[in-house]
């Protein structure tokens, strides 16, 4: 598979293109962060991983959209009306939206969703992520 890297200069973005070197099935197609041209680089992939800034992620989505080409989001920090941007482009294209990909938050996302069920509808569930400096 031929993927593209949205945001390649970032933490993530060097994560992901060491990891796509690592994997024999895997292909990296493009690298890029904002500014770079998002045509050639969908022209040349099979999906696009994005971990840039809300901004630019919505850009990369309605490139997407316009390519036909799928997506994987990594990006956080959306407001409720570009997370509905990004629902309406997952009728057009594969979408999957994930802004946080570490491990253990994911098992906690799954505790939070058991525990809400045991607990019913009297109790709010509500996970809070904090970051280091």
């Amino acid at each position: 598979m031929r993927i593209a890297i949205a945001g390649s200069g970032g933490k993530m973005g060097r994560t992901l293109i060491e990891a796509v070197a690592a994997d024999a099935s895997l292909q990296l197609a493009a690298a890029f962060d904002m500014g770079d041209d998002i045509a050639k680089a969908l022209a040349a992939c099979d999906a696009l991983v994005d971990f840039t800034r809300p901004e630019g992620t919505l850009a990369h989505l309605e490139a997407c959209v316009a390519a036909g080409k799928p997506i994987v989001i990594g990006t956080t920090g959306f407001t409720p009306q570009q997370k509905a941007r990004i629902a309406a482009a997952a009728g057009h294209v594969p979408v999957m939206l994930s802004p946080n990909f570490a491990v253990g938050v994911n098992v906690v996302f799954k505790l939070a969703e058991a525990a809400a069920r045991v607990l019913g509808e009297d109790y709010d569930i509500e996970v809070i992520e904090a970051h280091h400096r």
